[in-house]
């Protein structure tokens, strides 16, 4: 799975956003039981609006912030990810 969180912005001097790669966890998962519950717990508006919650199992992120410097990026990767590439 992958994904990209960015502000609606078309300035590319201001754009900041994440983008990642990981893997949905299944509800059965023991570190995915209760995330519904702990999420709602901490966002409640949360519950008023229709959708699912999902436990993802990052290995990749990457956040980009042209205000820090244009073409800023800070990058993390889950240390097993890394022997892998190697």
């Amino acid at each position: 799975m992958a994904g990209t969180i960015q502000m609606d912005k078309l300035n590319k001097l201001m754009i900041k956003g994440v983008q990642f790669r990981g893997v949905a966890m299944s509800p059965e998962h023991p570190l995915a039981r209760n995330g519904n519950s702990k999420y709602y717990r901490k966002f409640p508006m949360a519950l008023a609006m229709p959708g699912e919650v999902w436990t993802l199992r990052l290995s990749h992120i990457k956040m980009t912030d042209n205000t820090l410097s244009f073409g800023k990026k800070i990058e993390w990767t889950r240390a097993e990810e890394k022997h892998h590439a190697a």
